[in-house]
């Protein structure tokens, strides 16, 4: 488990880091390759570190979200924010 700590050091500096530059007044910003980059850093962690049930929980938030999101991507309710 040294290895997934390792990298999960690492995620924590950046993420540090970045939400040092992103307090008020903003400076840097959060956008797709942090994101990218947090769910890759998660994904390796729990395969390579065999977390097969932690990494489980990480994903419940995007099941949520999708079926939360299903009316409006199957265009069941208007979308509020277009």
């Amino acid at each position: 488990h040294m290895f997934s700590a390792m990298i999960m050091l690492s995620f924590l500096g950046v993420t540090l880091g970045l939400l040092r530059h992103n307090w008020y007044p903003a400076s840097v910003f959060v956008g797709d390759t942090f994101c990218y980059f947090a769910g890759m850093t998660f994904a390796v962690v729990g395969i390579l570190g065999h977390f097969s049930k932690t990494l489980l929980l990480f994903f419940i938030p995007q099941i949520i979200n999708f079926l939360w999101s299903v009316p409006q991507l199957f265009k069941f309710v208007p979308c509020p924010r277009h």
